[in-house]
């Protein structure tokens, strides 16, 4: 009889060391995905917020006035811009000067600084307006003042003179993941025809998209801004 005993208890301490450690490793998987979700989600700010309390800005004048910015602008080293790294172009930025407090507004048209420690290059302007031209460089808080709103656009696959002759290529779009759409429009003689597209994709997943298009065998499209 306490043979038996000793038999069932050690049966129960089996059981219940097994249910411990699997539900030690349930939580422990489950909160490793939470941190793992947590951590590539993408931040959201809502402006104003400061970008950096203190951070070193440069400027750039006579050697790139005229030159094309990244943006396609003409750089005009007397207008109130600057040149940042990964900042949206069209981002208004408030930046201060440690040193004095004086302060500008610019509008971000061009990347760079690309020296290692600068976080922005400012026109000759704004430089004079931190009186940091003397100096060159200057300790800076940057205050991201207003984001731009960010564009979509339409990629369009082909035209079709019927819905079931477009449908074709939209199942083989399909059939890799893609999101496509079916757009009736007028021609100028007032036909119909059936596009295949993918709208309202925007800035930002542009490159991606493109990428796994291409991957995947459709690089014939057509790409317009959408109204």
């Amino acid at each position: 009889m306490l043979i038996a005993d000793k038999k069932s208890m050690k049966a129960k301490f089996c059981r219940t060391s097994f249910y411990i450690v699997f539900a030690c490793a349930v939580i422990m998987s489950f909160t490793g995905a939470w941190m793992a979700c947590a951590e590539t989600q993408p931040v959201s700010h809502q402006t104003p917020y400061v970008l950096k309390s203190n951070a070193v800005a440069s400027f750039y004048a006579e050697q790139y006035h005229g030159r094309k910015t990244s943006n396609g602008e003409t750089f005009n080293m007397n207008d109130m811009t600057a040149a940042h790294k990964t900042l949206p172009f069209g981002t208004i930025v408030k930046v201060t000067n440690l040193s004095n407090g004086k302060s500008v507004q610019v509008r971000i048209n061009d990347r760079g600084p690309f020296v290692a420690g600068r976080e922005i290059d400012l026109s000759k302007e704004a430089a004079r307006r931190l009186d940091m031209i003397g100096s060159g460089t200057a300790n800076v808080r940057l205050t991201v003042l207003k984001l731009p709103a960010e564009n979509t656009y339409r990629y369009q696959f082909g035209s079709y003179n019927s819905k079931e002759n477009a449908s074709v290529l939209a199942k083989q779009l399909k059939n890799k993941g893609f999101d496509v759409k079916y757009e009736i429009a007028k021609t100028s003689n007032g036909n119909s025809i059936v596009r295949v597209v993918i709208p309202y994709v925007p800035e930002s997943g542009r490159v991606s998209l493109e990428k796994k298009l291409k991957s995947t065998g459709f690089s014939n499209f057509v790409v317009r801004l959408e109204k």
